[in-house]
């Protein structure tokens, strides 16, 4: 569904706040690796909102309705619904669900997983699980643990091993 999505623009507006203690370079990307997970999870709420929107304004959907197969009319849920969590290469982020309802049988459904390219209820895209195994057969897991921690990923041992 996403690729017949790729002339949007997105401006983001991004307020960071963060206190330092001094201006060492190690100082400043541990700060950044604080705020990195916020920076991600505002940014991609940004573009999957955008995206949605030009999905709702079209005549014809690049979906249907599940139950009677309407591809046409739908209308708003929820733009802000229930968390849920997604892995990213960078971070875990908490995404807030687009919610959409089918006009003809009120049928609901999410938006969010579809337009990321996931299947419903997946938490860990294929990409990464492909990087978290290259990682994971290369090493052991606690090795690799430390390895993805080296890139701001705050990772579980067994995540990594599983």
């Amino acid at each position: 569904m996403a690729a017949e999505l790729t002339n949007i623009t997105v401006e983001y507006d991004c307020p960071i706040r963060a206190s330092l203690k001094d201006g060492r370079l190690v100082t400043i990307l541990a700060a950044f690796a604080l705020v990195l997970p916020q920076i991600l999870t505002m940014f991609v709420e940004t573009v999957l909102l955008a995206y949605a929107q030009v999905i709702m304004d079209a005549p014809h959907k690049p979906f249907a309705c599940a139950r009677c197969g309407n591809d046409q009319k739908f209308i708003w849920k929820t733009q802000h619904g229930k968390p849920t969590k997604i892995l990213t290469v960078y971070q875990w982020v908490i995404l807030r669900q687009l919610q959409i309802q089918c006009s003809v049988c009120r049928h609901k459904f999410y938006l969010t997983r579809p337009l990321l390219g996931m299947e419903p209820h997946e938490r860990i895209p294929k990409e990464v699980y492909r990087k978290l195994g290259l990682v994971g057969a290369l090493a052991s897991y606690r090795v690799g643990a430390k390895i993805v921690s080296t890139f701001g990923w705050t990772l579980d041992k067994m995540t990594i091993w599983k």
